[in-house]
């Protein structure tokens, strides 16, 4: 269960950040630059900013702050892999695989309840430990 509460509070943190920098691109780059914008480029391109946030805010989480964000930090606990520190590799890996997951969150909550880890942590071998 603070695995769930951790991950809220930070996809909170998450909307927040990713919805500036959603907003501040916007304000900054296509409405300044409307007349030669299409459609589609209106569309993917904060998609793309809020995209590369939300995985950037994972990796910095996983790699430069022992293995979890502020929900972790927060609820106590972090990943390890093989009981230690998340490697270079590991962090990138699980950043890609929990920023595509939060595309069908609901599930993956159901999905933890159930089996009491994630698919993505059983391929990379992580763990949930207390600080």
């Amino acid at each position: 269960m603070k695995r769930i509460l951790a991950f809220m509070v930070d996809f909170f943190i998450i909307q927040m950040i990713a919805s500036s920098a959603g907003v501040g691109f916007y304000m900054l780059v296509i409405r300044s630059n409307q007349e030669k914008m299409t459609a589609a480029g209106e569309v993917i391109f904060p998609l793309l900013i809020v995209g590369i946030t939300i995985w950037l805010y994972f990796f910095i989480s996983d790699y430069f702050c022992d293995g979890g964000g502020i929900g972790k930090k927060a609820m106590g606990i972090k990943l390890v892999s093989e009981g230690k520190r998340l490697p270079l590799s590991v962090s990138l890996k699980h950043s890609a695989a929990k920023m595509a997951v939060c595309t069908v969150y609901p599930a993956m909550v159901i999905y933890y309840l159930l089996k009491r880890q994630l698919p993505y942590d059983k391929w990379l071998k992580l763990e949930v430990v207390d600080r």
